[in-house]
């Protein structure tokens, strides 16, 4: 994907103020994601009622995104294992109890879930978040 930006392949009706976070990092990390991390986001938006998934360039493993109807971004895989959930104030202390980590990069709202390192959350907790995350973008 030489000289291309993902957030200039990124499609226009994500590029809003409810996502000014997400699209700031992806224009400042230009985050690829690999593919197993990708299909699992993309299986729990498949599970999730309401959820759409969105990935500017399959063909160049760029980021997967999950969001609302309204385009609200609300999770995001990136990097080698990476997943990403933008959650409430008060569910990021819990997801963070659940073995997620801050993800600072993105903003305070968001926490980091690695399905595949040491301590791994199960997918089925994985799923857990991926439903809080959808819930409180789909009422914000």
């Amino acid at each position: 994907m030489t000289g291309k930006y993902l957030v200039d392949l990124t499609d226009d009706r994500f590029k809003t103020a409810q996502n000014d976070d997400v699209i700031a990092f992806i224009r400042a990390k230009n985050p690829s994601s690999h593919s197993d991390v990708g299909e699992l986001l993309i299986s729990f938006s498949k599970q999730v009622a309401g959820s759409h998934f969105y990935c500017p360039s399959y063909k160049s493993c760029a980021y997967v995104a999950l969001h609302t109807g309204g385009d609200r971004i609300f999770a995001i895989s990136y990097g080698q294992h990476a997943m990403a959930f933008k959650l409430t104030p008060g569910a990021v202390n819990d997801a963070r109890a659940d073995g997620g980590v801050a993800d600072e990069e993105i903003g305070p709202d968001w926490v980091r879930f690695e399905p595949w390192h040491r301590g791994t959350v199960p997918p089925e907790r994985l799923l857990h978040w991926t439903q809080v995350a959808f819930e409180a973008a789909a009422n914000a």
